[in-house]
């Protein structure tokens, strides 16, 4: 199971629950922790989002949420923030995915051509996973699905070459 699987498992335990207490939180969080570890977050990190998070859960609420989705709103800023602080920007000049094998980075690239084409953007993506068999194919295909450009050198084993072409 994905980092985002996991954490949409943890979510789910407040979305789901009878009543949200601070048992539930505790429950949610502590999946949270674990989804996070397992994806090579450092221990100190885990512990910061999860004690923001713990200590932000019964606030006051201002406006019209719920309690669950005030918790959801503040779990997503607090991963926001660890993954560098910035929601998706709005007028990206350049975006690098970069991450283990099997991490969804084709499929990222995929989503996001599909999200800023929707937008009106051009849009181009990059093939420079020189390794990774099939990887040319699977991110042609998503590219074009989303209708953006693709460019990558088939068979080209130096990334470098691809990205300076």
């Amino acid at each position: 199971m994905g980092l985002g699987e996991t954490l949409r498992k943890a979510m789910d335990k407040i979305q789901g629950a009878a009543t949200v207490d601070k048992e539930t939180v505790k429950e949610a969080i502590k999946e949270i922790q674990r989804a996070l570890i397992s994806a090579n977050v450092d221990t100190t990190t885990v512990f910061a989002v999860s004690k923001r998070i713990e200590e932000n859960a019964f606030n006051e609420i201002k406006g019209q949420l719920s309690r669950r989705e005030y918790i959801t709103k503040i779990t997503y800023d607090a991963l926001v923030e660890l993954l560098g602080g910035q929601k998706t920007p709005q007028e990206p000049k350049k975006i690098l995915l970069c991450g283990l094998f099997g991490s969804g980075k084709s499929t990222a690239a995929g989503k996001l051509a599909h999200y800023y084409k929707k937008r009106g953007k051009k849009v181009g993506v990059i093939c420079a996973d020189t390794f990774r068999p099939a990887a040319f194919e699977q991110l042609e295909t998503n590219a074009k699905t989303a209708g953006a450009e693709f460019f990558g050198i088939k068979g080209e084993k130096n990334a470098g070459k691809v990205v300076a072409k």
